[in-house]
């Protein structure tokens, strides 16, 4: 035999697919093909397959290779040895050698006999055979196609990122494998989510059990190498940009990364998360006041763009430096506004109606109150927020339960009211009393102020910010006028200050 492999060049390893379960599920290909070499010639991965037992029964018989897995301390060392011996085999002549499921799926043997083909060593012929992936699929009943299924061996799952879409975990043989998959499914996954563990797929004695993940590896399961855990998709998947960017900000953090990144806590970044919510709120005054309606602005939209990611990258740094305290991670954060949202909007999920938004308000504040077991309606307001966001968010508290006026009429009355007895405080003339007087007076005018806002529909911090604005515009036309002029604005007399101003005005079409 040596003598003919010298002559007629390297040997030939043919690799099939023994399928699933059954030998029934052989092709006719992949059958021809183990007849086609004699029982010396022909090896198996492991015996502990249904097609081989079926096959010896029909006098097709294999060397097997379950030698090689209790000698070596790695599968990895497996592979390598199976695929140096089929090497060395084809040196005396052809082989076949048959695995489980197909060649193309999770047979790191079938790469490095690849490997030996380019090299010239062997000749290679790969038959196809059913996977575990189609019989798994069909048992649990999904596409992976359309799934999106992700198959991954169960002691490599550390290695590889998970996605999105379903998951396939192959060759979970053991109680100490299903652990450690566990433990990294629970980085992403909820403990009580539903995944389902196949055992012998495709074959009379198959078996789908759906148990909680974090019961995968507990004393009563049945685990063998014939095993794969089944887990369907999250139902609210972070997309794969967004995975990339959470990624991004751990990477800042790590070693090698930021070193500025690497120094920052909670503490010191709130500056920077208020910072970029301001810009946030300052491109959005670049848009047109009946945006997303009208004329789109590309422009002022990239600016929101831009800046609603800065905003972004603070929300996601927070919960990376939570994650790090084994706190939460940002696929809780996710998870939490959305379960959120879905309990206080029973009227869209559940079985709540309403008449219109002022119904809405007053549910949303009273499942609020109710989550958060509040005494009062005016418990948990932070107190550090603006003083507008401040009388605003107090006073949608206490309309959600009716203390509110009908319409914006009797709210502006109440303005002037308060506006007559800021006038009275004042009147009172100078001193540490009447100035506290008016202090107060001056701070219900502004509530009022805010309630009026509140009645009209209006931003009071939106609307405030847009008359600096304007006071500004105005302020430094009237600022190039006097200097056109040659004059000196702290020299000018009121009147004559007050002429520059409706000259601004007038310039500025108001």
């Amino acid at each position: 035999m040596a003598s003919r492999a010298a002559e007629a060049g390297p040997g030939k390893v043919t690799v099939v697919g023994l399928g699933p379960s059954g030998a029934d599920l052989l092709t006719v290909r992949a059958l021809a093909a183990l007849k086609s070499v004699s029982p010396d010639r022909r090896y198996c991965r492991t015996s502990h397959h249904p097609a081989v037992t079926e096959l010896a029964e029909q006098g097709i018989d294999f060397v097997s290779f379950d030698q090689v897995y209790e000698e070596a301390e790695t599968l990895d060392e497996v592979y390598l040895e199976i695929s140096a011996r089929l090497v060395a085999a084809a040196r005396e002549g052809d082989v076949c050698y048959a695995v489980p499921g197909s060649p193309a799926a999770g047979e790191i043997a079938v790469g490095h006999l690849r490997g030996a083909a380019a090299g010239g060593d062997i000749c290679l012929e790969v038959i196809s055979g059913v996977s575990f992936v189609e019989a798994v699929s069909l048992a649990v009943g999904i596409d992976p196609v359309t799934d999106s299924l992700q198959v991954v061996d169960a002691e490599r799952i550390a290695e590889q990122p998970v996605g999105d879409g379903a998951l396939l975990i192959a060759q979970c043989h053991s109680r100490l494998v299903a652990s450690e998959a566990k433990l990294e499914l629970l980085e992403i996954f909820d403990p009580e989510h539903q995944v389902a563990l196949v055992t012998d797929a495709g074959s009379e004695a198959e078996a789908v059990e759906w148990c909680p993940l974090a019961e995968i590896d507990s004393s009563d399961r049945d685990l063998t190498p014939r095993t794969s855990i089944f887990v369907p998709a999250r139902p609210f998947p972070t997309t794969k940009a967004l995975r990339a960017f959470v990624d991004l900000v751990e990477v800042l953090r790590g070693p090698g990364g930021c070193p500025w990144d690497a120094r920052q806590t909670h503490h010191s970044l709130t500056r920077h998360l208020l910072e970029e919510a301001y810009e946030v709120l300052e491109a959005i005054d670049g848009l047109s006041p009946d945006a997303p309606g009208g004329d789109v602005d590309f422009a002022a939209y990239a600016k929101l763009e831009e800046e609603l990611g800065d905003l972004l990258f603070q929300i996601a740094f927070h919960a990376t430096l939570a994650k790090e305290a084994g706190a939460f991670t940002f696929e809780d954060v996710a998870r939490g506004i959305r379960d959120k949202l879905v309990g206080r909007h029973p009227h869209v999920f559940g079985e709540v109606e309403v008449d219109g938004p002022e119904d809405v308000v007053r549910n949303w504040e009273q499942i609020k109150a109710g989550e958060k077991e509040r005494a009062s309606l005016m418990d948990d307001i932070p107190v550090v927020l603006p003083g507008l966001a401040y009388a605003g968010k107090m006073q949608r508290r206490a309309a959600s339960v009716g203390f509110d006026w009908d319409s914006a009429a009797p709210v502006l009355e109440k303005v002037r009211e308060e506006l007559a007895e800021l006038e009275e405080e004042i009147a009172k003339g100078p001193g540490p009393a009447a100035s506290q007087g008016v202090s107060a007076e001056f701070g219900d005018l502004l509530f009022s102020a805010v309630n009026l806002s509140r009645k009209l529909n209006v931003d009071p911090e939106a609307a405030l910010r847009q008359a600096c604005e304007k006071f500004e515009s105005r302020f430094r036309i009237v600022e190039n006028l006097a200097a056109s002029r040659g004059a000196d604005l702290p020299s000018m007399s009121i009147e004559e200050l007050d002429a520059l101003w409706d000259e601004a005005k007038a310039a500025l079409g108001g």
